[in-house]
């Protein structure tokens, strides 16, 4: 094997690592999207479990005191859903930069394997060619040596 098949190999192999780094990245990534959206599905749970728990209260009627804690209390669970809410579209933006470095090491890797596969064509083709040249020769001379041998 020469130098540069050698040297294209290694850059594939390298390429081939930094695929897999990037798609574990990325696969963290949407680990982080998926938690976070459970965190809100649970904030929302939350808020509609208190909401029915104190809807019984509510109707029957609340010291303003009581009213106002649950006001409070609502507005503190919404600020965290909406908060969350942000936390999601982060992560969603670290999924988009973390989809684009992966998409751009496996065009890297896709192109490494392109020019091996190129070489192994253009080495395969010189090795027909030096093939038929031999067999081409040996023609050539196994006719000449018929002429001789038969006149």
């Amino acid at each position: 094997m020469s130098y540069s098949s050698q040297a294209m190999l290694l850059l594939l192999k390298l390429a081939k690592r930094e695929v897999d780094v990037a798609a574990e990245q990325l696969a963290k990534a949407h680990r982080a999207v998926n938690e976070s959206k459970a965190q809100k599905e649970q904030l929302l749970f939350y808020r509609h479990e208190y909401v029915v728990k104190n809807a019984v209260r509510l109707s029957q009627g609340m010291t303003v005191t009581d009213l106002q804690n649950f006001q409070t209390f609502l507005d503190s669970i919404d600020s965290a859903i909406t908060t969350q809410e942000s936390v999601i579209e982060q992560y969603h933006e670290v999924v988009k930069q973390h989809m684009k470095f992966w998409q751009a090491c496996e065009a890297k890797k896709r192109k490494y394997e392109i020019l091996i596969e190129k070489n192994v064509q253009e080495k395969r083709a010189l090795e027909k060619k030096s093939e038929q040249k031999l067999m081409d020769e040996f023609a050539i001379t196994h006719r000449q040596f018929q002429a001789v041998v038969f006149h």
